[in-house]
């Protein structure tokens, strides 16, 4: 069965939690060291060395919640709150800090309403980003993070040919802008202009070879152009940097199966790619989606069926269902296909008996004739053609055996391959 790796869309396959927890924390670094040093204020440069060094998004916000005290006038502890919300995933407090921090800020820079508007666009929703994008215009008509939220807003709304003029938009002031070339990249394989997608993402590793992002771009759109070898390269590439990289994963384990002879040692190696994949992200779709399919062309056809059960029961997914009831319909065909089997096989085998039986008699024949005539000296009687026959019998006879054996080798090799599996697995 097929490897899917339409599901889920290109564009939509996100980054891991923790490359984007990792992101934030940088940032919130980042703007809580500018903070201290303009305040210049001993027990803030304490706390500041505490966050430092601290591992724990709880305890950043206990640092970072010290700090407002000392100075709550200022947006940009506001932010920095707001992105470890975002971090623990806990939206409605990340939103409610992004809100105050607006309030508060009293520049022009809008950095806290560019924050908004990408917080929106990564949750998914666009008409509330683009208000704060207009709002930002207004005042600053070439900001350019607005610009290029401007552009995922329409990537998410699938407005491809609207994002790809907005994005150039990006490019045109600042060519080396990284996201946008990625976001880039992404609108040209979506509108099929594969060429020019490798020759962007190309230009984008000119500025940072090792850019994981760009490079999870190339590899897809090498997989989807069906350059499965340069892919994988790509993928191993990624795995150098990141041996955890979710969509790096997934994609190994499916290019390995594109390109493997079906042993089980390379279904085993795909299969530990979605396994790894698992342990990160237990809902992951692609890797259940395929760990069932590798689970399935593996030879594995029941625990297929069982893993794709379990899959959709946690998470409702319909497709899985569907694959399911597919799963199923080929097993019930495999034991038609195992019945016939069966039926051809003991026709060959009465048929290479009876030539057996029918030569054995031949040999016989010519056994009592080279008998007669070597032991008791007596003369052969018989046709040209019967003698000619027991002449050969014997050879016949030892080919026919062994044309028996090959044939039972042959169907054993193919009842095991297709399996007999009884027709008693529940739909769902």
């Amino acid at each position: 069965m097929e490897i899917d790796w339409n599901t889920p869309k290109f564009h939509n396959i996100s980054k891991s939690k923790s490359e984007k927890s990792e992101k934030k924390s940088e940032k919130i670094e980042k703007e809580l060291e500018n903070h201290v040093e303009e305040k210049n204020n001993p027990k803030m440069s304490k706390l500041w060395e505490d966050f430092k060094h601290s591992n724990d998004p709880h305890e950043s916000l206990e640092i970072c919640s010290q700090i407002m005290l000392l100075d709550p006038s200022d947006f940009r502890l506001d932010l920095n709150m707001a992105w470890i919300y975002v971090g623990l995933q806990q939206y409605q407090h990340a939103d409610k800090f992004f809100k105050t921090a607006i309030k508060k800020e009293k520049d022009i820079s809008f950095s806290a309403l560019n924050d908004y508007s990408e917080f929106l666009i990564e949750n998914k929703r666009p008409a509330e980003s683009l208000k704060c994008c207009e709002e930002i215009f207004k005042k600053d008509p070439d900001n350019i993070r607005a610009q290029y939220v401007i552009s995922r807003i329409y990537f998410e709304t699938n407005d491809f040919p609207e994002a790809l003029e907005s994005v150039e938009r990006v490019l045109e002031r600042q060519k080396d802008h990284l996201p946008a070339l990625f976001t880039k990249s992404m609108l040209l394989n979506e509108l099929e202009r594969y060429p020019e997608a490798l020759q962007v993402i190309e230009d984008a590793l000119k500025i940072d070879e090792n850019d994981v992002d760009i490079l999870s771009a190339k590899f897809q759109i090498l997989y989807i152009t069906e350059e499965w070898s340069k892919s994988l390269m790509c993928i191993n590439t990624i795995l150098e940097i990141d041996e955890n990289n979710i969509a790096a994963l997934n994609g190994k384990g499916a290019i390995i199966i594109r390109l493997s002879d079906s042993t089980d040692d390379d279904y085993e190696e795909a299969l530990n790619c979605f396994k790894k994949v698992l342990s990160m992200d237990e809902h992951n779709y692609f890797a259940l989606y395929n760990k069932c399919i590798a689970l399935f062309d593996s030879g594995e056809q029941r625990q297929a069926i069982k893993f794709c059960a379990e899959a959709f029961r946690d998470t409702g997914e319909e497709d899985f269902k569907k694959l399911h009831k597919e799963l199923k319909q080929s097993l019930i065909e495999a034991q038609e296909n195992y019945g016939v089997l069966k039926k051809q096989k003991r026709n060959k085998i009465i048929l290479v008996t009876i030539c057996i039986i029918v030569v054995g008699i031949f040999a016989s024949f010519a056994g009592m004739a080279i008998y007669q005539t070597t032991v008791e000296g007596q003369s052969f009687r018989g046709t040209g053609s019967i003698k000619i026959l027991s002449v050969i019998a014997l050879p016949l006879l030892i080919a026919a055996v062994i044309g028996l054996r090959k044939v039972i080798k042959s169907h054993r090799e193919q009842e095991e391959h297709l399996g007999y599996v009884p027709k008693d697995i529940p739909d769902i």
